[in-house]
């Protein structure tokens, strides 16, 4: 997750203070097609780094996560997609390498840290677990433990997934 914000965030603003970025901007292609080559291009470099961890998962691990394989992906992929158009985000936010490494580090901590895993989600007040229930690390984590662990389909995650879905749509339209 923290490498599909980084990277992508990372990619977006030196593409945009490179020398080549005005040449690309007179040139009669779409802004469609530049975001797109960027995601492809996150896309690849995390599934690569997914294929070696999912590698040696089946290597230790054999038919208990080859049955829950698929669903895993597709999981993976929809998170991927979302971290990834999060930071693509945060790079056209910002001009400079330096301020979007800041500000990824900054909003990945902040959603770490509401995720549960530094602090147990039930300390919180009511209303502030209530929202970090819709953290993207916390749905990421709920649905991969249901998918890996309970052997759930993509069909029995339910409205999570929707979640997962429509923040994907919003970072798109954004």
């Amino acid at each position: 997750m923290f490498i599909g914000l980084l990277l992508s965030s990372i990619l977006v603003v030196r593409e945009k203070t490179s020398s080549a970025y005005f040449r690309n901007f007179i040139t009669p292609t779409s802004d469609a097609l530049f975001i797109s080559s960027d995601y492809l291009t996150n896309l690849i470099i995390i599934f690569a780094q997914l294929a070696v961890i999912f590698g040696v998962g089946i290597y230790f691990f054999g038919e208990n996560l080859v049955k829950v394989l698929l669903n895993s992906f597709i999981l993976v992929f929809l998170l991927s997609t979302l971290f990834i158009f999060l930071g693509m985000l945060l790079g056209y936010l910002f001009k400079t390498e330096e301020t979007v490494v800041l500000a990824t580090f900054s909003l990945g901590s902040l959603l770490l840290f509401f995720s549960g895993t530094i602090l147990p989600l039930e300390t919180l007040p009511g209303y502030i677990k209530n929202i970090a229930d819709y953290n993207p690390f916390v749905l990421g984590e709920l649905l991969l433990k249901k998918t890996m662990l309970f052997s759930f389909g993509i069909s029995e995650l339910g409205s999570w997934l929707y979640v997962i879905i429509l923040y994907i749509l919003v970072l798109v339209a954004g």
